[in-house]
């Protein structure tokens, strides 16, 4: 019985919710892996693929998904989804779920443009994370 409940703790599903899949409205337009999506209101699902993160437009349903990796903070943060400015652009850097657990993006599919403004810091935007209505 032990071990059956340790085993069940081992594959449970993220913290970030249940269901894994939660809702924000961005207001610019942003970059997720190589496809740019415009401003909106987007599902965020994660792990419907293992190791992967998805964004979907609630309104004409274009979406974008792109690989991730587990990011941990010691600080209790809410849910948002976390993008860097440089310039004009915003690039998906970071979901952060429930209890400090999170995602972040790798930064791989970058165009030249977008690297040479990466040499400067960027400014972090915060979105928050809903759940979806019922």
């Amino acid at each position: 019985m032990t071990t059956a409940t340790l085993l069940a703790g081992l594959f449970a599903a993220p913290v970030v919710g249940q269901d894994k899949r939660l809702e924000a409205a961005i207001p610019f337009d942003f970059q997720v892996g190589k496809k740019t999506l415009p401003a909106g209101k987007y599902e965020v699902r994660m792990d419907l693929v293992p190791g992967t993160l998805m964004f979907r437009n609630l309104k004409n349903y274009d979406s974008a998904a792109v690989i991730i990796h587990r990011a941990y903070s010691q600080h209790n943060k809410p849910p948002v989804v976390v993008f860097e400015r440089f310039g004009d652009s915003h690039l998906l850097s970071t979901v952060w779920g429930l209890g400090g657990q999170g995602y972040k993006v790798p930064r791989i599919h970058i165009d030249k443009e977008l690297a040479k403004l990466m040499r400067q810091t960027p400014e972090s935007r915060e979105i928050a994370l809903t759940k979806p209505a019922r």
